[in-house]
């Protein structure tokens, strides 16, 4: 019994240090727990955990051990399904999704897998490839090719999978299946159409066979100075790259994964939740170290949280001046203030920035089973190069 009590009370520790952000303080804590290979729940954290911080093998070897005791399990399955949705490793995902009841994918997988189709395929594989931006403010973009028809699609970290707008997916000839509801900013819901397309141009890079995500995008035209918006440029196809969004330079900048690399600047540690949330430790003011989502994709300001984080941090929001925003879920109410401090690791902002109460959706801050106190974004970057290293999970920052 006393063995039984000192067990659980390691396991509330290590979970309350997971829920509070603190990730590899929460291994270390798991990982202290005796018997954890017959401890289901310390098994499923510690994968997760693994999965957070890309470490695939392990991550893996620890789902793999645990289905096989448990084979109906559907939270070992969807993270098991993650795992390999992240490598490109389709094989196993129409079972594994199956058994986690997320069906609404399985015609886009087995679409892959039906037809013998290696996502993310490089036609040609280069070290360096460099794409001038189209825009910067007020939000960066670039020209893209999607099955020989070009367009101009935003770069938004926000995003997943690359997001085709639904009037030029068919002029395109993307193939759709199923659609999902997906919450967006403020909260707001809308359906997006997950799809397949053939091959995407981007500068002299040429990359077969893509899952992609069809809705629209013209909305987002006074984001880039009025121009029509083809789609956007999500986490899910920079990740495949060492990506660098060059503020200064005015370029995107893919380096391939296995080249020499050598970035420069300011390290962040990151983590990667769900398939596309990039998460790094960061503060608003004086306030506590918190998780904050990187989101590179709203339009003018520089950070946006809940209420509970604002207030924590004496953050008093003005009377007046709000105004009606627009986010893929449709129009957001917004309420603009500026910012003396935020900082994302040891990182702070070099002026004042705007932050935004409103965009913030409300079901973000627990619904990973960890609290996220915010969302930095375009403002905050600006003055710089951001560059995503997605092997070792960092982002470095220079001028």
């Amino acid at each position: 019994m006393l063995w039984s009590q000192s067990v659980d009370r390691l396991l509330n520790k290590a979970n309350q240090t997971f829920q509070n952000g603190e990730f590899e303080k929460a291994t270390q804590q798991y990982e202290k727990i005796p018997w954890q290979t017959e401890n289901a729940e310390t098994t499923l954290q510690l994968a997760r955990l693994a999965l957070l911080g890309n470490q695939f093998d392990k991550a893996e070897s620890l789902l793999n051990g645990h289905l096989n005791n448990e084979p109906g399990d559907s939270l070992a399955s969807k993270l098991l399904a993650e795992t390999l949705y992240r490598q490109d490793s389709y094989e196993r995902l129409p079972k594994l999704l199956t058994n986690a009841k997320t069906l609404y994918r399985m015609r886009q997988i087995t679409h892959f897998t039906d037809n013998g189709l290696q996502p993310y395929t490089m036609k040609k594989v280069y070290k360096k490839v460099v794409i001038k931006m189209e825009t910067i403010d007020f939000l960066p973009s670039v020209k893209m090719k999607v099955n020989g028809k070009e367009g101009l699609f935003i770069i938004d970290t926000g995003g997943g999978e690359t997001i085709i707008d639904s009037e030029f997916a068919k002029l395109a000839g993307a193939i759709a299946f199923d659609q999902k509801e997906a919450v967006y900013a403020g909260g707001a819901k809308a359906k997006t159409t997950l799809g397949y397309v053939e091959r995407l141009k981007l500068g002299k890079l040429e990359i077969e066979h893509l899952p992609v995500h069809i809705q629209p995008t013209q909305q987002y035209a006074q984001a880039v100075g009025g121009k029509e918006v083809s789609g956007i440029i999500g986490t899910n196809l920079l990740y495949h790259f060492h990506a660098t969004l060059d503020y200064q330079a005015g370029e995107l900048v893919l380096y391939n994964k296995t080249s020499h690399f050598k970035p420069k600047g300011i390290v962040i540690p990151m983590w990667l939740a769900a398939d596309h949330l990039i998460l790094a430790q960061g503060k608003l003011m004086q306030g506590e170290d918190q998780l904050f989502l990187v989101d590179t994709g709203m339009a003018g300001a520089g950070f946006t949280a809940p209420k509970s984080t604002l207030d924590a941090a004496g953050v008093q929001l003005p009377d007046s001046g709000s105004f009606e925003g627009q986010g893929a879920g449709g129009a957001v109410s917004v309420t603009p203030f500026m910012i003396d401090k935020v900082s994302l690791g040891a990182l702070s902002n070099k002026n004042q920035i705007v932050g935004l109460f409103g965009p913030f959706p409300p079901g973000l801050e627990h619904s990973m089973g960890f609290r996220i106190g915010g969302l930095i974004s375009h403002a905050f970057f600006r003055p710089y190069a951001v560059t995503f290293d997605f092997v070792k999970m960092r982002i470095y920052v220079r001028d």
